[in-house]
């Protein structure tokens, strides 16, 4: 069963973990070398930019960090918060073997929740331009391309506006109510449980948007 919830510190050598997994998988196809992810995963996920960068600001609130959980397995996350200007979505990842069930979906849709209490109207995240499949995602879910904006002649803006501010969440569990998906509550955070059946269908719907 599947459960979402805030990193912890302890869970950062399982994040960094995910991460070689998760881009292993998205991005050898395209091209990049085992050796170059490995490079970046090490880079973008060190423990020290962790303990300088992003526990600090999730003490602030300024950005929130979700976890999808598999009895207790760390399976895919989700980070968002200020960018160089405006709101921005860094990371959307999951396990291979986990895609295509949704949950990307709903982590997307906890960072939008984080987003909405700090009274944004909308946000953005960058996408590699040959990553078609993270396009495709993001389209499907209400992503348009934002002229003007792309970065390093390689990776694409994207921007979503943020129209419902009486919370996803809680729209997708009433949705979803025959799926025997439920809210619960746990010291002090909310967490989506939905039940993880297997799936054939499993493509890259995501990036590291860091």
């Amino acid at each position: 069963m599947v459960r979402y919830r805030v990193l912890r510190k302890r869970d950062v050598p399982e994040i960094q973990a995910v991460a070689l997994k998760a881009w292993t998988f998205a991005y050898q196809r395209y091209g990049l070398s085992l050796k170059h992810i490995r490079r970046f995963v090490s880079q973008r996920y060190s423990t020290e930019s962790f303990e300088k960068i992003v526990f600090p600001s999730l003490q602030k609130k300024e950005s929130q960090f979700h976890l999808a959980t598999d009895n207790g397995r760390i399976i895919g996350y989700s980070n968002a918060g200020p960018g160089t200007w405006g709101w921005e979505l860094y990371k959307l990842y999951l396990l291979p073997e986990y895609i295509g069930k949704g949950i990307g979906k709903k982590l997307l849709l906890l960072s939008e929740d984080f987003l909405r209490s700090k009274k944004t109207r909308k946000y953005h995240a960058y996408v590699w331009k040959e990553n078609k499949a993270a396009l495709d995602f993001y389209k499907k879910n209400g992503f348009v391309k934002l002229p003007g904006k792309d970065k390093n002649k390689a990776e694409i803006c994207i921007e979503k506006k943020l129209t419902n501010f009486a919370g996803s969440l809680q729209i997708l569990k009433r949705k979803e109510g025959r799926k025997k998906e439920g809210l619960v509550r746990s010291r002090g955070y909310h967490y989506l449980v939905v039940n993880s059946p297997a799936t054939r269908n499993m493509r890259p719907s995501f990036l590291d948007h860091s």
